[in-house]
């Protein structure tokens, strides 16, 4: 994939979200003044709410960041990375069970949210592995290629994963099958990232990568103030040490 194509894929990415985001407080507004407000089963759910507002916060940013910072950076990390910002944004189709009242459950538009969802972590848990795993410029090529497996993959597992949807988590998701097998997944897909790092020495990249997927995740579940408030600081800590770092090893490239 040429450099001006990575570009065009993110200015793209950042238009669709920057569009989402205003469409869906668009949304709220015009539902909280004329029509049905939106209302929380239950105090608790907030934090959950609150989780998604900052990972719509957290998305734009870094895709700005990315093309402000490393525009004239050709490297596959940087194009992995703005591929997991991508997926995370999934994250934000959680607010239309708010948006919707969809709390009660068995609603087929909460299968779609699921399955949405569910692709986004698969989508960002195998760029951040495949970030860890690729050998900088002799691997830039093949980003495109590679990002079409990655998608392939998403979709498949989304498609196929069982949903429960006659619940609804305080933390604005709905059941997912397995989800003990994905976790497992994801804890052994970290230690696989974080030894590929250390292997291609890229030791505090790959710390700083996996501190912000931890705050990412723990957005996802989020439910209480210390999940919200632990997953801000990792997610918001790890983002700016893991671009610092890239900026500085660039920097002398």
């Amino acid at each position: 994939m040429t450099l001006n194509s990575r570009n065009r894929i993110i200015k793209i990415s950042l238009a669709i979200v920057i569009f989402y985001i205003v469409s869906v407080v668009a949304a709220l507004l015009l539902l909280f003044f004329f029509g049905n407000k939106p209302e929380l089963p239950d105090f608790s759910y907030i934090w959950g709410i609150a989780g998604i507002s900052y990972v719509a916060i957290f998305v734009p940013v870094s895709l700005f960041s990315i093309f402000f910072h490393f525009e004239k950076t050709h490297s596959p990390e940087i194009f992995y990375f703005a591929a997991f910002v991508a997926g995370s944004f999934c994250e934000l189709f959680r607010i239309l069970i708010f948006l919707f009242n969809l709390w009660d459950g068995y609603s087929v538009f909460l299968n779609y949210i699921g399955r949405a969802v569910y692709s986004g972590r698969v989508f960002s848990l195998l760029a951040f592995l495949f970030a860890m795993l690729t050998n900088e410029e002799t691997q830039v090529q093949d980003c495109d290629k590679t990002l079409l497996v990655i998608l392939g993959v998403s979709l498949l597992f989304s498609g196929i994963v069982p949903l429960n949807t006659g619940t609804v988590k305080s933390y604005a998701m709905i059941s997912i099958g397995y989800n003990r097998t994905f976790t497992i997944i994801v804890i052994l897909s970290s230690i696989t990232a974080l030894v590929s790092g250390l292997i291609y020495k890229k030791g505090k990249r790959a710390f700083a990568f996996l501190t912000l997927y931890s705050g990412y995740w723990l957005l996802a579940y989020s439910d209480s103030p210390v999940l919200l408030g632990l997953g801000i600081v990792l997610l918001s800590g790890g983002t700016a040490l893991y671009l610092r770092a890239l900026h500085s090893y660039y920097l002398w490239q």
